[in-house]
């Protein structure tokens, strides 16, 4: 199904990266009321109705995606964890939970020091939440 916005248009690469969207990952948890909820290259939780494929925005979390950086989003019943990863050998890697209804973080935390062991070559790929989350 082509994914447009609320007035028919589609949504162009400003947020999905081809590349980086191909990376990620959503499993039945990230569908919310008949809609599939998924972090945009800008940042934004958008919500695209599955039968129609018209997409909005639901929440802007400020974890992008790009050239210097990659984000992460997994879904659970009552959470919205997302993580953080720059490219550049040094920034602590971010990982923040939201409450999925309201969007109101629930927990805020940094990683120094993974950043540096992971540096360029290891890039982190994926993260695994317990069910109960």
């Amino acid at each position: 199904q082509p994914l447009t916005d609320t007035q028919g248009r589609s949504i162009t690469e400003e947020l999905i990266d081809p590349e980086a969207f191909s990376q990620k990952s959503y499993d039945s948890r990230a569908i919310r009321d008949g809609h599939l909820e998924w972090l945009a290259a800008d940042g934004r939780i958008m919500s695209t109705d599955i039968t129609s494929g018209a997409t909005e925005p639901r929440i802007d979390t400020g974890f992008t995606s790009g050239s210097d950086k990659s984000s992460q989003a997994i879904f659970t019943d009552r959470s919205i964890h997302l993580i953080q990863e720059t490219f550049d050998g040094e920034t602590p890697i971010k990982i923040t939970q939201l409450d999925r209804a309201t969007a109101d973080p629930i927990t805020e935390i940094t990683v120094p020091g993974l950043a540096e062991q992971l540096g360029l070559e290891f890039n982190l790929r994926g993260t695994a939440v317990p069910p109960g989350a």
